[in-house]
């Protein structure tokens, strides 16, 4: 049976071994302990004409002297000092595995320590020689705190204790003493009379003493013998009977001895006679009274009494468990009951927390040094640490040695061998933190990037054409030729006015949207300007709309995108903390893009890796490096410095735990109480406090939403290009029009050629002309014909 201080379920199975004797022995094994041994208890028969019990009879002479048998003996073989004992065993060990135990005694006459012995045989069993094992021997006259002590220091926390009923709860006393009695030590103790100890004094210590109970409580013969004895030893010694496996086997051996004895007397008269010593006659019915042990079955108060055919007890209960010859050990236990018992035991209990500094998961408040306690610290952690303790009911203290860890720790493989982890309470991955790109001055012709240089092209070409398609559609078309003069019926000839130029004019007018003087007459010119003029529309509504976009809004375009990105490249160095999760991560990936990476941060010189992920975000700042850590971090960050963000998604899943002492029983409430607060959204809310609300968060995601919300204004670089290109073609107009004005620049040119010769002191006088003698510059243009300098008021003058 278990007996628990804190009736909590252990992780391993018992052992079921032999009361101890006057020494013990306590070790520890990270597994369970050995199945190997059940003792059994039996009265001795005095041998008296027979040296083997199956020839002769035996005399009935009860003796004060109790033997324990090994489990490879079967029912009524000879025991100790050749005495009949009837086995309780129900497994019979292969031979490579079955304890050899002798009855034999050394010369002086003293038998070995039982528990010496045993535990000889306990480190031959190949199951314990794979693991590591402390065997530690309790000195006569010594106190076990020495031991106990020592044990404590080497950090051992499961203990089998194989010590005296008696000295039991002085056992767990001085344990208690020297701080060996916490939630995270299990003892076991061999002795079955683990019932019979007083426990009372370790029932709040959360320890988990484990021990079992051959002797059935629940059986009725149990009760009837107990009230048979309740009178008598109340009397004598004051306290309540407390039946013990010692004696509750020899009343068991007893009565199916003499179940047999009198059943066998009603088939056949059995005769008794004297039986000598000193000759080796057997008893006759002895066989025949071995043979019936085995058939029948009787009920005691150590269960149902039967064995197999072999000898060997069968189908034996123990309190936490059921031994089966063909299935071994089977235990079951409540482990409902068993969490909510530690829920009780938390309650109004100070749990020690310890956790590490560092933003925004705990942080020390500005005013710390002022404060005392839990008060000094901030963070997610902390808020996250006490809403917990509100759903369990538990108060905790912030200091190094503690029960619990709460902290951005990742579970990983290698950490979770050294301590126990509870359910995640922030999932997470790896990811790429980067500067964003700097804005790029706005080019002086800006305005020509809503098209590609190809569309322009296309489009000098498709102007271009149409002109010159146009210009010999007009040639072509009778309905372009018309009368110069209309006053004259019978002209000489016929004029047409679609020139080269005024083609080219008419098909500029349209592109700009604006139109001209020119308007086609044939059928045949109206279709090749309608066509024109769609597809001036549509380019003219592309280019405005695209131009729209590109002079209000910022394209920022980052040289990597993604973990692919950094593996093809080399001018930007990347980088992680050292010794740390995601460098293992990098490691131990076997994805081939991780494995160059990994490869990449091992060669680069200087080093890539950083002590801090505080310094792995200045790094990034100052270089062309990308730093990888976990995305809640660059989530913190990136809220904070707008001069960075994330790229790409996450690279591998994981989340932070609480960690807990291996085989901690806080375990198992912590992640419900985790789980509870995940679906009630609590953990949410703290994390936008945390990371956006709090501690100046959220001032680069306000900053994005406004840029984002409204249109940012344009600069004279931006339309720059624009006030170019107007200088520019005034400047080509006043050029032209000194061109065309050929007066002005013969004579301009006649007085700049005589001022840079220096041609003497005196110059000719030009000629007078009279103003009817001047005639207007002809350009060479149909109707586009140029004044000449006589006064035009009226519309008549224009030809």
């Amino acid at each position: 049976m278990q007996w628990s201080a804190s009736t909590r379920t252990p992780g391993s199975s018992p052992t079921l071994d032999s009361p101890p004797s006057s020494r013990g022995w306590s070790g520890m094994t990270a597994s369970r302990p050995p199945e190997k041994y059940v003792t059994c208890w039996a009265k001795e028969w005095r041998r008296c004409s027979a040296r083997s019990p199956t020839r002769g009879a035996l005399q009935c002479s009860p003796r004060a002297t109790y033997w324990r048998c090994p489990t490879s003996r079967r029912a009524g073989t000879t025991g100790p000092r050749g005495t009949t004992t009837p086995s309780t065993s129900s497994h019979t060990p292969p031979p490579s595995e079955r304890p050899t135990w002798t009855s034999s005694r050394p010369k002086n006459g003293r038998s070995l320590p039982s528990s010496t012995r045993r535990a000889t045989e306990l480190l031959k069993d190949p199951f314990i020689r794979q693991r590591q094992v402390v065997v530690r021997q309790f000195l006569p006259h010594q106190e076990y705190r020495k031991l106990l002590k020592e044990l404590g220091r080497a950090g051992i926390k499961n203990i089998v204790i194989d010590v005296p009923t008696k000295n039991v709860q002085t056992v767990l006393k001085h344990a208690q003493q020297v701080d060996m009695m916490s939630e995270y030590h299990n003892y076991f103790i061999t002795s079955l009379d683990l019932h019979t100890v007083d426990l009372e004094d370790f029932q709040y210590g959360g320890t988990n003493i484990t021990g079992f109970k051959l002797v059935d409580e629940e059986s009725p013969t149990y009760a009837d013998v107990l009230e048979s004895w309740r009178g008598p030893m109340f009397r004598q010694t004051g306290r309540e009977p407390s039946l013990t496996t010692e004696a509750a086997l020899l009343y068991d051996a007893t009565r199916l001895f003499s179940r047999a004895l009198t059943d066998l007397d009603r088939g056949q008269k059995i005769h008794i006679k004297s039986l000598s010593c000193e000759t080796e006659e057997p008893w006759p019915h002895g066989i025949s009274l071995i043979n019936y042990m085995r058939m029948i079955n009787v009920k005691g108060l150590t269960g149902d009494i039967k064995f197999d055919h072999h000898g060997f007890r069968s189908d034996f209960k123990l309190k936490a468990g059921e031994w089966n010859i063909h299935t071994g050990l089977n235990m079951t236990t409540n482990y409902t009951r068993a969490a909510e018992e530690i829920i009780q035991s938390l309650k109004n209990k100070t749990l020690i927390a310890t956790t590490i500094i560092n933003a925004p998961y705990t942080m020390l408040k500005e005013n710390h040094e002022s404060l005392e306690g839990n008060d000094k610290y901030e963070g997610y952690c902390i808020d996250l640490l006490r809403e917990i303790a509100k759903i369990i009911g538990f108060h905790f203290k912030i200091k190094q040695r503690a029960d619990i860890a709460i902290a951005d720790l990742t579970i990983t493989f290698q950490r979770e061998q050294a301590v126990d982890f509870t359910m995640p309470f922030m999932n997470l991955g790896i990811s790429i933190l980067f500067r964003k790109p700097t804005k790029k001055v706005p080019k002086l012709f800006s305005f020509l990037s809503p098209l590609s240089l190809e569309v322009w092209v296309y489009m000098a070409t498709a102007f271009l054409g149409v002109s010159l398609f146009l210009f010999i559609v007009a040639r072509f078309s009778p309905y372009e030729w018309t009368n110069p003069h209309p006053c004259d019926p019978s002209p000489d000839v016929l004029q047409n006015q679609f020139t080269l130029l005024n083609t080219l004019w008419f098909t500029v007018g349209c592109l700009m949207q604006q139109g001209c003087e020119l308007t086609p007459r044939a059928l045949s010119t109206r279709v090749v300007a309608c066509i024109w003029w769609f597809f001036t529309l549509i380019m003219v509504s592309s280019y405005t709309a695209n131009l729209a976009a590109f002079l209000t809004v910022e394209r920022l375009v980052s040289p990597i995108e993604g973990a692919e990105d950094l593996a093809k490249q080399s001018h930007i160095q990347y980088g992680c903390v050292e010794s740390g999760a995601t460098q293992t991560f990098f490691k131990e990936s076997s994805i081939p893009t991780f494995k160059r990476m990994w490869a990449f941060m091992q060669s680069a010189r200087p080093s890539v890796f950083t002590e801090s992920n505080a310094k792995g975000v200045e790094r990034v700042k100052k270089e062309n490096y990308a730093f990888l850590m976990e995305s809640t971090s660059i989530e913190y960050i990136v809220e904070r410095e707008c001069d960075l963000m994330q790229i790409g998604g996450l690279l591998d899943n994981k989340g932070y735990g609480v960690a807990t002492p291996s085989g901690s029983p806080y375990r198992t409430p912590l992640s419900s109480a985790i789980l509870k607060l995940q679906e009630s959204g609590a953990l949410h809310i703290l994390k936008e406090r945390w990371w956006k609300q709090r501690l100046g968060g959220g001032k680069c995601s306000k900053d994005e939403t406004s840029t984002a919300g409204s249109a940012s204004a344009l600069s004279l670089a931006n339309v720059g290009g624009v006030f170019v290109v107007l200088g520019a073609g005034l400047l080509a107009a006043c050029i032209v029009a000194i061109v065309e004005f050929e007066p002005l620049c013969v004579l301009f040119c006649r007085e700049l050629r005589f001022a840079i010769f220096c041609g003497g002191s005196t110059k000719p006088i030009l000629p007078k002309h009279s103003p009817d003698d001047r005639q207007p510059p002809e350009n060479g243009l149909p109707f586009m014909p140029l004044t000449g300098f006589s006064s035009v008021t009226t519309k008549d003058n224009f030809s």
